[in-house]
């Protein structure tokens, strides 16, 4: 009889105690609450620092068969130049990575702005061909990236290819200057 007498004070602070790890998980981004009432197609979304960040439609390039391909993704667009060329390289590669056109992880660590803010350096964690690669597939997997970039519609005029912040390295291709973003095509 004393038992049930507790059990029914045991009951709310339970409720309240699982209510209240709910709103610290809301509170700290862990648990994401979507209203149905509120679900059109959102075009911003506020970040922390209150500035607007814009979802666009972008082209991702690829080369697959011998031919310049494209696939259409939304993506997040950041004000930030730099974050958004870091975000937006990313969200190729693993493109590239889930079509299986490259077989090996790759990421972009760094993305720095030269003084003139035109020309981009990608300092990547990896080397971006796989080493059987002939030259052909090489430049056409370049072209590709610069094609995104470029149909993107940032204002970069040139990338310079970095890996893990020294210059890339390839038998067949000269990474040693800036590419322009209009690509030798």
């Amino acid at each position: 009889m004393k038992c049930k007498k507790y059990f029914y004070y045991y009951i709310p602070v339970v409720f309240f105690f699982f209510v209240g790890i709910l709103f610290f998980l809301i509170h700290k981004d862990i648990v994401v609450v979507k209203f149905f009432w509120n679900s059109k197609n959102q075009e911003f979304i506020l970040n922390s620092k209150d500035s607007y960040i814009k979802r666009k439609d972008i082209k991702f390039f690829y080369f697959k068969d011998d031919k310049l391909l494209s696939d259409s993704k939304k993506i997040v667009w950041f004000k930030d130049k730099v974050k958004l060329l870091k975000h937006l390289v990313n969200n190729w590669l693993s493109f590239l990575q889930e079509e299986r056109l490259v077989t090996n992880s790759i990421g972009l660590d760094t993305v720095c702005l030269g003084q003139d803010g035109q020309t981009a350096y990608f300092s990547f964690d990896k080397y971006l061909f796989d080493s059987d690669w002939p030259i052909y597939y090489k430049w056409n997997f370049i072209e590709s990236l610069l094609k995104t970039i470029r149909e993107s519609g940032l204002d970069i005029s040139s990338i310079v290819f970095l890996v893990n912040h020294k210059i890339m390295q390839d038998d067949h291709l000269d990474f040693s200057f800036a590419w322009p973003i209009g690509g030798f095509k």
